[in-house]
């Protein structure tokens, strides 16, 4: 039986795609009473970039577009968490995926980091791969992927 009182901080990066409230049921055995459940949504400039060139798009407008969607996914997951009594903390954040992630451990002293498999196909296969080889490696605290 695990010792669910060591994961009181979890970071569950959120992408804002179609199933990630699926998430609950996996951390469901790792919470405690005292778990408080750290969502954020990271806006990455050079994804932005990416898709903006790729769809022809004005960077700006795909930004606008990328962080409502963002907002409409935190706000979702923050919903049925609270259905569950699972405490969350949501946040938008901007920079580069792995560096914010790594920021929030230490700054929120983060017990295990919730990271989902969602794509192994273009700009955001490639990306979720990068981030997931970069914070295996560099992350000294658990990783459950999903």
């Amino acid at each position: 039986m695990l010792d669910t009182e060591i994961f009181k901080r979890i970071l569950i990066p959120i992408t804002g795609v179609e199933g990630e409230e699926t998430v609950i049921d996996y951390i469901e055995e790792y919470k405690s009473e005292n778990t408080i459940i750290f969502l954020i949504f990271i806006i990455d400039q050079t994804q932005i970039n990416q898709i903006a060139r790729m769809l022809n798009r004005d960077i700006t407008e795909v930004k606008v577009e990328i962080e409502e969607k963002g907002w409409r996914s935190l706000y979702f997951l923050e919903e049925q968490f609270s259905e569950f009594k699972i405490r969350t903390n949501i946040q938008m954040l901007s920079g580069f995926p792995a560096d914010v992630i790594r920021k929030m451990i230490m700054r929120f002293d983060i017990n295990m980091l919730v990271l989902r498999k969602k794509s192994s196909k273009g700009i955001v296969g490639r990306a979720e791969e990068k981030l997931m080889e970069e914070l295996i490696g560099h992350t000294e605290i658990p990783i459950l992927i999903i």
